[in-house]
């Protein structure tokens, strides 16, 4: 994703004459009609603006590897994933990146600056082919302002993700590398059907906050251990119970960790005060 950085975003081109919108691509995908309807934010509208949402929005065909939008550009829209997967995330001025979410079809992407007119938050790029809805800023407010129940879904999906980012920060602060690889790896297996992920190793390595050379020898062991399979460009879960025995290993090791981590301040066979770091935190904070 590093070597991307000097696209033009998808948003900042949608209205270039070679990104006019085309067919949706071939295959048993849902059209996106259908796709709303099962989506939680826009279940709620009803069949007739749902349908005049899908004929107002424009759809466009996305390629792997491509910048859909940018952090600190102007942000004058969403989009609706209708195919593949796209990859939030972060990029410092190194050019060294942090994936901080993946998205599937049915998810929107930069409601955010939609909602509050501000430069884009974070980077979005396409992980996969796939296609998209966009949806002007415009004709999305005048839903918000119209149909509370489809403002407070909105409001429910921003809280969801800022408690996403929260989750993804521990993991990245408190997890070894195994567990955030493993976390990595079964949040975009999340069904019992889906075995195999398209990703690459580089791209994982900003998954979970490690190097490539790093992601490649864990993944490496996993193989020879018999719980995934290598090939490339994806990764294939041939025992994803394993991988969530690491998960649960790895939360077991740091509630001991954090037992440990609280000596007695006084001598032995005398009552434990709190450190008295945490005292002071408590004042603080009461």
């Amino acid at each position: 994703m590093n070597s991307l950085s000097h696209q033009t975003p998808l948003s900042s081109r949608a209205g270039e004459a070679h990104l006019k919108a085309k067919s949706p691509m071939a295959g048993a995908q849902q059209s996106p009609f259908r796709l709303l309807l099962a989506s939680p934010l826009f279940s709620c509208l009803k069949h007739e603006d749902l349908e005049a949402l899908v004929e107002r929005g424009r759809q466009y065909s996305m390629r792997r590897g491509e910048i859909l939008i940018r952090q600190g550009d102007p942000g004058s829209c969403a989009f609706v994933l209708l195919a593949g997967e796209v990859a939030i995330g972060l990029e410092n001025a190194t050019g060294r990146a942090q994936i901080l979410q993946i998205l599937k079809p049915g998810d929107v992407f930069g409601e955010t600056s939609l909602m509050d007119g501000q430069p884009r938050s974070a980077n979005a790029t396409a992980l996969t082919n796939g296609r998209l809805l966009l949806l002007e800023r415009g004709y999305v407010l005048s839903h918000i302002k119209s149909n509370p129940e489809f403002a407070s879904r909105l409001i429910e999906i921003l809280c969801s993700r800022l408690r996403a980012t929260s989750r993804r920060v521990e993991m990245l602060r408190f997890k070894d590398v195994s567990a955030r690889l493993a976390a990595g790896l079964l949040s975009m297996a999340d069904s019992s059907i889906k075995r195999h992920i398209d990703i690459t190793q580089s791209a994982l390595g900003e998954l979970a906050g490690a190097s490539r050379e790093t992601v490649n020898r864990k993944l490496r062991e996993w193989e020879i251990a018999g719980y995934i399979k290598l090939t490339p460009g994806r990764v294939v879960l041939c025992r994803p119970e394993a991988l969530k025995l690491i998960l649960t290993e790895s939360q077991g090791q740091e509630a001991m960790d954090e037992g440990s981590a609280l000596p007695c301040t006084k001598r032995r066979g005398a009552i434990c005060d709190p450190l008295p770091g945490v005292r002071l935190a408590s004042r603080i904070v009461g």
